[in-house]
């Protein structure tokens, strides 16, 4: 997936926030370790917990792979 790709596919799925799977979608990573990192403090992204989830705001990934 391009980087022009990812940007309108983040854009196109609702809400303001995105799971640890769909971040690995356009970042390469693996959820898991999305996961890991943000209980141990260290996911440089900002994100919340909603219960268990993990969600990830959109718009720093967006800025981040380059989309704006």
């Amino acid at each position: 997936m391009t980087r022009e790709e990812a940007v309108i596919w983040l854009r196109s799925l609702p809400g303001e926030m995105i799971s640890p799977s769909q971040l690995a979608k356009v970042t390469g990573g693996k959820a898991y370790s999305y996961n890991c990192s943000a209980k141990e403090g260290k996911l440089n992204l900002p994100y919340e917990w909603h219960g268990r989830n993990l969600r990830i705001w959109k718009e720093p990934v967006i800025r981040l792979i380059g989309g704006e």
